[in-house]
């Protein structure tokens, strides 16, 4: 896999090279939009791009480099910044969102997520959003207990139960008191 890194944290931007290399992957990393931009050819499978990257937003990073590869796909990663529920239900063009601190295993599980993805044909859903859809689906109840704590952080959970009800059609996932549950709707 050939990997675009666009982190203007040279630590982090340091640590993500390291892991990508270490997994045989090829890997460019850069500090801002404008250089990612220049940087990106259509050889490259994966940016991961955090939301304050310098010079140009990440959104239009995003937008230049799907222009160039619409295919491409795409990890945000957001430094404690609450991403807008509208934004993760409208959004088509991100793959995953990791919130500061996220760890290997977050990464691990995303990355092979992404390479047995199945497109569900009406909606686009983050990798978390289609893997706690499809436990939801499987289990009808899924509880509380049985989510993976080092996968989704408890503040994460309200945040893509919101943004899956925004996309699903029909169904709405509610909150009962030992965990999730779907259920069909009249829309």
């Amino acid at each position: 896999m050939k990997v675009l890194i666009i982190e203007p944290n040279r630590s982090i931007l340091e640590s993500l090279t390291r892991y990508f290399l270490s997994k045989k992957d090829q890997v460019t990393p850069v500090f801002d939009g404008v250089i990612g931009v220049n940087e990106f050819d259509d050889s490259h499978d994966l940016v991961i791009i955090d939301v304050t990257t310098p010079r140009i937003s990440w959104q239009e990073t995003i937008r230049l480099l799907k222009k160039k590869k619409p295919e491409l796909s795409v990890f945000v990663i957001t430094n404690n910044i609450i991403i807008p529920v509208e934004l993760l239900a409208e959004n088509k063009s991100v793959d995953e969102f990791f919130t500061m601190p996220f760890n290997a295993y977050c990464l691990n599980f995303s990355l092979e997520k992404l390479k047995k993805r199945k497109k569900r044909e009406d909606i686009i859903l983050t990798i978390k959003e289609e893997e706690l859809l499809n436990l939801i689906e499987e289990n009808g109840n899924y509880p509380f207990s049985k989510l993976d704590s080092k996968l989704y952080r408890v503040d994460e959970i309200s945040l893509l139960i919101s943004a899956l009800n925004q996309k699903l059609k029909g169904r709405q996932i509610i909150i009962e008191e030992k965990g999730f549950k779907l259920v069909e709707t009249n829309d």
